[in-house]
């Protein structure tokens, strides 16, 4: 599973919102310097949760910065409890069985494209749905050493002190509302992106890396119109607008207190509810370094 429930907002679309860009950004960058008076500047950085090499050489840009800050924030810390319980979360409890959640002709196409990804059927027979159409919705890892553990090794090797805004508990919250009906939706929605896959995902790694936020947005609006009205309004208030508006509130003391390092999901940087309208509105001149 990869990287839990932050990387599954990833898996299924980058979905930046279609409201009114903030005033002092640009609809480029992808790191961004927040200055106030008498206070270090603090700096936020949008990320993909994933380890492909080419997204980690942004961490290595960014490394400076990081080692010079008071503290890093992220959505939640990658430590080793976390990411235990998202494993952990990401399975069926016992005695209950894939093959008897799913209609017979979905299991069948699921076993056979977990069979092509070296996914042994005991282990995915296992698994929650919304947890396999994670796994199914990204390219395969060998490494996972996503962007953000990435982050968080290089803030422990400076000394840097490491903060999340949520819990892995309240990532995986997020999930528990869904029926099967709409877990089963999100799998066989990853089963029919996967002859495309290679191509979406260079695609938003090619945006990511140009800084093209308005790249993005029409790359996640394009998948997030496969999800169906309920689960696209369900993607959209839960995992992007009620999570902005709470990671807001807890980011406030870091800006208040300079010198922070906030690397979040790049989804989570626009609109109205995003964090940079939210660092504006915390008093933050705000202006684009990459």
């Amino acid at each position: 599973m990869a990287n839990g429930p932050p990387h599954f907002v990833l898996a299924l679309v980058l979905a930046l919102l279609p409201a009114a860009w903030p005033a002092a950004a640009s609809q480029h960058g992808m790191v961004f310097e927040c200055r106030q008076p008498g206070l270090a500047p603090s700096y936020l950085m949008g990320t993909m949760h994933t380890s492909d090499a080419r997204v980690l050489a942004v961490a290595d840009a960014a490394e400076s910065r990081l080692r010079g800050a008071r503290r890093l924030v992220l959505e939640t810390v990658p430590d080793g409890a976390s990411l235990a319980a998202t494993m952990r979360a990401g399975f069926l409890p016992e005695g209950q069985s894939l093959d008897g959640l799913l209609e017979p002709g979905l299991l069948e196409r699921v076993l056979e494209v977990a069979r092509a990804r070296g996914l042994p059927p005991p282990v995915v027979l296992r698994m929650r749905p919304w947890a396999l159409a994670t796994t199914l919705s990204l390219p395969p890892d060998e490494t996972g050493l996503f962007l953000d553990l990435r982050l968080y090794h290089l803030a422990q090797e400076a000394g840097v002190e490491v903060v999340g805004l949520e819990t892995a508990q309240e990532q995986l919250a997020l999930f528990e509302g869904l029926t099967t009906g709409e877990q089963a939706t999100l799998l066989a929605q990853a089963l029919e992106i996967q002859p495309r896959l290679p191509q979406e995902f260079d695609d938003m790694v090619a945006a990511y890396l140009a800084g093209d936020l308005a790249m993005l947005q029409r790359l996640s609006e394009r998948q997030q119109a496969e999800l169906g009205d309920g689960l696209g309004a369900w993607f959209q208030g839960t995992l992007i607008e009620a999570r902005n508006r709470r990671m807001a509130e807890r980011l406030q003391p870091a800006i208040a207190a300079g010198g922070a390092f906030v690397a979040v999901g790049a989804l989570h940087l626009t609109g109205e509810t995003g964090l940079l309208a939210s660092l504006e509105r915390m008093g933050c001149a705000l202006s684009v370094l990459r």
